[in-house]
């Protein structure tokens, strides 16, 4: 397995990108930011400040201490503290990659399944073998790489 070290410039750089993307190119605004914990929040802050919006953050797991994959467990929105944010409202979910898809599509039926209408993913790194293809990305890999972001322990 091919493995790419992220530093924290180039990191920085696919969440500015990002932002780049959605913001210029794309010309997308959004009500509300999700950041699919854990890997999803930084990116969702910058986006929640850059576009002055609420930040929410949806946990999720699905992998053991041992790095293994599991049952995909999810935590509760927390959207209803924001008194602006309705069923109508533009919403935007955040991860830091897209491997498998699972989670990011979980995520997104949870949202549905809650009378949104108006959603749009984005991650930092789409991988080429995921089931799910979100709106935005600011890179791809092979299927095949292992991505290690600068946050996480070395082995």
């Amino acid at each position: 397995m091919k493995k790419e070290e992220v530093s924290w410039e180039y990191y920085f750089q696919l969440i500015n990108r990002l932002i780049d993307i959605i913001s210029n190119k794309a010309q997308e605004k959004f009500d509300l930011v999700v950041g699919i914990s854990r890997g999803g929040v930084i990116p969702a802050l910058f986006m929640s400040h850059s576009w002055n919006i609420p930040l929410d953050v949806i946990v999720t797991s699905s992998y053991t201490k041992e790095n293994k994959q599991s049952k995909l467990k999810i935590g509760k929105p927390s959207y209803l503290c924001f008194s602006d944010v309705t069923k109508e409202s533009k919403i935007l979910i955040v991860d830091e990659l897209v491997d498998s898809g699972k989670t990011m599509k979980a995520v997104v039926n949870l949202y549905k399944k809650k009378g949104f209408k108006n959603i749009r993913t984005c991650v930092l790194f789409y991988k080429e073998n995921s089931k799910f293809d979100p709106d935005y990305f600011a890179a791809s890999e092979e299927k095949d790489t292992w991505i290690k972001f600068p946050y996480e322990k070395e082995d």
